[in-house]
């Protein structure tokens, strides 16, 4: 009888799948949209989740995916618990991080070039039609034609 233990075959290796190269994200990353979304609104007492929601689906509607929403809830949770945004009831401000970040350079465009670019400036009628109106406040009728 002999002592050594049995000789076994190391087991085979499984054949490496080819990993699919990652494809970046059609829409800038979620912090900056919820960033831009809170400046847009403009609202003192912050803005809540559901005006922010809004704001970002109105301006990258195609470039979202379905679950958008819950991405924007959950990263906004994140970035409370950061403290780069602070959060007063049911609504969420800029905290001192998010608004001493550092402007992004502006790169100048070729003056060759005149043709429209697909992507138009973001405008702050994109979200502030969302919003309900305010009965309270006075509607400048215009001129009155007689």
């Amino acid at each position: 009888m002999s002592d050594a233990p049995a000789a076994t075959k190391p087991a085979a290796a499984k054949p490496r799948v080819a990993q699919k190269p990652k494809v970046p994200a059609a829409h800038p990353p979620f912090a900056d949209m919820i960033k831009e979304a809170i400046i847009t609104l403009k609202e003192r007492s912050g803005s809540s989740v559901q005006a922010i929601t809004k704001c970002i689906g109105a301006k990258y509607a195609n470039k979202l995916p379905a679950t958008y929403p819950k991405l924007v809830f959950t990263q906004l949770k994140r970035l409370a618990s950061a403290e780069k945004l602070v959060k007063v009831k049911a609504s969420y401000k800029l905290g001192e991080a998010m608004k001493k970040a550092p402007a992004k350079k502006v790169v100048k465009k070729k003056a060759g070039k005149t043709a429209a670019s697909s992507t138009a400036p973001f405008t702050m009628s994109a979200c502030t039609s969302l919003l309900p109106v305010d009965m309270n406040q006075q509607v400048d009728a215009g001129p009155v034609l007689e």
